[in-house]
């Protein structure tokens, strides 16, 4: 590991930061409020391969839950303490936040709600519903992926129960991924979308994530070498598949998940592979700007939508109040204060809002739920998105 006697896997908080700022670019374009082709006429601004980042995260959830499930026995309870702390506070917060926004900003350009009882449903229940095949999504539009986080999260605590979290994290991903395999061989397009959810091709990347640290101590310097080489070829191929990059349309349509799965998610195998293998092998020296991001990555991944709708709302307030028109920042220096201001935004809510109300949480869920006293912080490991 990168500091000797530490839990934490750095690298893995490296990634994190990586897959959260690469989902910040992939929306970068759509809020400069001008067309992206003609303001930049450049090709890496007409990319979506950003959105490679939620694979990275997927990849790095299974990793990490089997390195914690392994520590925990068949304690399913603690486990799901552990996760519901972690996941849950700022997403309904945000959630909550956002929904308020929406009403607002309906009400000031006098249209109605863009949300419906279907939004609001998948956000809180983390079960998403589909309108005959088509996805509805979250309130938080970056909010579909805690869907297959929580459901991956309840399928391994279902199994750590009965077979312990060790041979939970190694039976999981075979058992699940025949069964996503079954399914798409046998029902590859039927239009009830809460199975294609449950065995969405998606999911295969939580279960590699899994086998990734199983098999972390059978792999050498050629596998390494191996991975590395892996990752360009799919890169490339992932940069020249753009549309697998719709969320709506990959969960719609399970086979493109499946192309995603294995090309985009193969990607992010390769790439967690190869960092976590540097953590354990050689103790690199990760720069601490770069962990500090991934600390607050959770926060970076779901901010940044209502931080600019709060700008937006607060430009409208106060050009009324001016007795001016509505001023609107367009372009580069609006997507660039997004970015910024997002950034920041995301660690001071990492440092006074995601540590203490996860600790409060879990300690409340482990009295309560778990019927265990509060653990030690240091001796779990926190999976963000």
């Amino acid at each position: 590991m990168a500091n000797p006697g530490s839990n934490k896997l750095e690298g893995l908080q490296v990634l994190r930061a990586i897959a959260a700022l690469s989902v910040l670019f992939c929306h970068f374009r759509y809020n400069m409020l001008t067309p992206p082709a003609t303001f930049f006429g450049i090709p890496w601004d007409a990319t979506r391969l950003g959105a490679i980042g939620v694979d990275i995260f997927f990849v790095i959830s299974g990793f990490v839950i089997a390195m914690t499930g392994s520590k925990l026995g068949n304690d399913w309870r603690t486990f799901m303490s552990l996760r519901a702390a972690r996941i849950v506070p700022l997403y309904f917060a945000l959630s909550t936040y956002g929904l308020l926004e929406a009403m607002i900003s309906a009400k000031i350009h006098g249209v109605a709600a863009p949300l419906s009882w279907r939004n609001i449903f998948n956000t809180y229940a983390f079960i998403p519903l589909f309108n005959g095949r088509e996805w509805t999504g979250p309130i938080l539009g970056t909010g579909w992926t805690l869907c297959f986080e929580m459901w991956f999260y309840l399928c391994f605590a279902s199994m750590m129960r009965y077979s312990g979290g060790k041979l939970a994290g190694t039976r999981l991903p075979y058992v699940l991924g025949a069964a996503v395999m079954v399914k798409m061989l046998l029902l590859p397009s039927v239009a009830w979308g809460l199975l294609n959810f449950l065995f969405h091709p998606l999911t295969l990347e939580f279960y590699a994530g899994c086998l990734l640290y199983y098999f972390r101590n059978q792999i050498g310097k050629v596998m390494i070498y191996g991975m590395a080489v892996a990752a360009m070829p799919l890169i490339y191929f992932a940069y020249r598949t753009p549309e697998l990059s719709y969320d709506g349309t990959v969960m719609t349509y399970p086979v493109l998940g499946l192309h995603r799965a294995w090309l985009w998610g193969g990607f992010a195998v390769c790439l967690v592979g190869v960092v976590t293998q540097i953590d354990l092998k050689y103790q690199w020296a990760w720069p601490r700007w770069l962990t500090l991001l991934g600390d607050a990555s959770y926060s970076i991944y779901l901010i940044p939508g209502p931080f600019l709708m709060t700008f937006d709302i607060a430009m409208h307030g106060i050009s009324k109040l001016a007795g001016h028109e509505v001023l609107v920042m367009t372009g580069l220096g609006r997507a660039a204060f997004w970015v910024a201001g997002s950034i920041i935004c995301s660690i001071l809510s990492w440092k006074y809002f995601e540590v203490p109300t996860t600790r409060l949480l879990k300690n409340f869920l482990l009295r309560s739920f778990a019927h265990r006293p509060p653990v030690n912080p240091a001796a779990t490991v926190a999976a963000a998105k």
